[in-house]
């Protein structure tokens, strides 16, 4: 005899996890192709506009979870790259900024043009990083905290994917936290290609 309701909790549960694979499988792509050595192709992308959108898109989720959001960048922030790249830096460093933030909480995100480089800053107010963790924290399928990880559908990749784009470009990437108070992530990106 079939169950109606434990037939739609059924169906529910392998909608999720088709979900989580397919962004396993998206992820595992993009790193796969960010780990091949072959020369970019590089246009003008405009950093500050990537922030814009990247904020765009996620300010539902940041209002519903009561977080502020602040954006401080010039009108134009340009480097030399890989525009999907560049926009998978920017979309997670966001995103886990709102993820692993307590409700009430403030994600800044701030672009400086510095002698040939474009700083992006992405600080937030959350649950922070013990400083053991600190340097595992780009490995891959590594989590600071899985049982967040699990329930927002994450994957453990983000963070290896953004160090393999950010080296790509020839920049580099730094992070501090303190637990409990919230963490930083900088993003140095030169302007121009490296000769």
């Amino acid at each position: 005899r079939s169950d109606p309701d434990r037939t739609a909790t059924l169906v529910a549960r392998l909608g999720v996890e088709a979900e989580r694979l397919a962004r396993l499988l998206h992820d595992l792509l993009d790193l796969r192709r960010l780990e091949e050595r072959g020369p970019l192709e590089r246009v003008p992308v405009d950093v500050a506009e990537l922030v814009r959108r990247a904020m765009a898109d996620l300010l539902p989720r940041a209002e519903a979870l009561g977080i502020t959001v602040e954006v401080e960048a010039p009108d134009h922030a340009v480097v030399a790259g890989v525009p999907g790249d560049l926009e998978v830096i920017v979309k997670n460093l966001i995103s886990n900024a709102l993820q692993y933030n307590r409700p009430g909480g403030s994600v800044e995100v701030s672009i400086e043009p510095r002698r040939g480089l474009q700083v992006l800053t992405v600080r937030d107010s959350g649950i922070g990083i013990p400083q053991q963790e600190l340097s595992r924290i780009f490995e891959r399928f590594y989590r600071v905290d899985t049982t967040r990880s699990r329930e927002t559908g994450g994957t453990g990749l983000g963070l290896s994917i953004v160090r393999h784009a950010v080296e790509r470009h020839g920049g580099s990437i730094r992070v501090d936290s303190l637990l409990g108070e919230g963490t930083t992530f900088t993003v140095t990106l030169p302007v121009a290609p490296p000769r």
